[in-house]
């Protein structure tokens, strides 16, 4: 494989606690994972290309796909 093409995942958790008024009403929990690969076009720019699985308790499972561009300067 290429130095160019990086693989990557990430695996996100969000637990609020019962006694947290604040988020409670607006978050309940969110269990994730996202799976990508990113292709640096020169070390100032890169695109990624990712797939998501977000489940958020009592509620269904949602997927996508996302394609992004990024720049530094």
């Amino acid at each position: 494989m290429n130095r160019l093409w990086k693989p990557y995942y990430r695996f996100e958790s969000i637990r609020v606690p019962l006694a947290d008024e604040m988020f409670r009403g607006f978050v309940d929990g969110l269990h994730g994972s996202t799976v990508g690969l990113r292709y640096d076009f020169s070390s100032f720019a890169a695109m990624k290309f990712e797939f998501r699985s977000i489940t958020r308790p009592g509620l269904q499972r949602f997927n996508g796909g996302f394609v992004q561009t990024s720049f530094t300067f």
